[in-house]
C-alpha cells in the first residue's frame, strides 16, 4: 500500500498530461490516420484517468 500511495499521484499527473496532449493533437492534427488513432485513444485515456483518480481518492 505504501508503494501505491507514492505512485498514484504521479500516475494521475502523467495521465492528465497525456490526455491534454491528445486533446490538443485532436484539434491540430491533419493526418487522417493519426487523427483516427487519437480519436480512438482519447476515450481510453479518459477512462484510465478516472480510474486512477478514483484509486487515488481511496488511498
Amino acid at each position: 500500500m505504501i508503494l501505491t500511495k507514492h505512485i498514484l499521484p504521479k500516475w494521475l499527473k502523467i495521465t492528465k498530461l497525456l490526455f491534454e496532449l491528445f486533446e490538443t493533437g485532436q484539434k491540430t492534427v491533419k493526418d487522417t490516420a493519426l487523427k483516427a488513432f487519437i480519436d480512438n485513444t482519447l476515450p481510453v485515456l479518459r477512462k484510465h484517468m478516472q480510474q486512477v483518480s478514483t484509486l487515488n481518492q481511496l488511498k
